[in-house]
């Protein structure tokens, strides 16, 4: 039950931070400085936040050599995402543009679960 719960929080998340990066970029005449901002304060939270739960922000660096370059563009992903709502937004509206984003999400989660991509089960 908490999962569905979280699942909605997070899902109202999604058009606040669209809704909030779109009217930054009118303000800065730009749909990358706001991805930008975006993704330096989630870094800043998320560095808080392991440094509270981990007490450090230790990456292993000998795991990076060791792993598929593929594994570590998931970032590229998120960014992907950010700016195309930002471009999105003014011309949809919010309900399309997250009614986009979440058929993209599915049609992607399928493909991904049908033909094991990314090594998933």
């Amino acid at each position: 039950m908490i999962g569905f719960i979280l699942g909605i929080v997070v899902g109202c998340a999604q058009p606040i931070m669209t809704s909030l990066n779109t009217k930054l970029s009118q303000r800065l005449r730009s749909p990358l400085l706001p991805s930008c901002t975006t993704f330096i304060l989630a870094m800043i939270l998320t560095g808080c936040v392991l440094l509270v739960l981990q007490g450090n922000l230790y990456i292993p660096l000998g795991t990076i050599a060791k792993e598929p370059w593929w594994i570590w563009t998931g970032g590229i992903c998120g960014d992907i995402i950010v700016i195309f709502s930002i471009l999105c937004l003014p011309k949809l509206g919010s309900v399309e543009t997250v009614v986009f984003l979440v058929l993209g999400q599915i049609v992607s989660g399928l493909y991904i679960d049908h033909f094991g991509v990314f090594e998933s089960a």
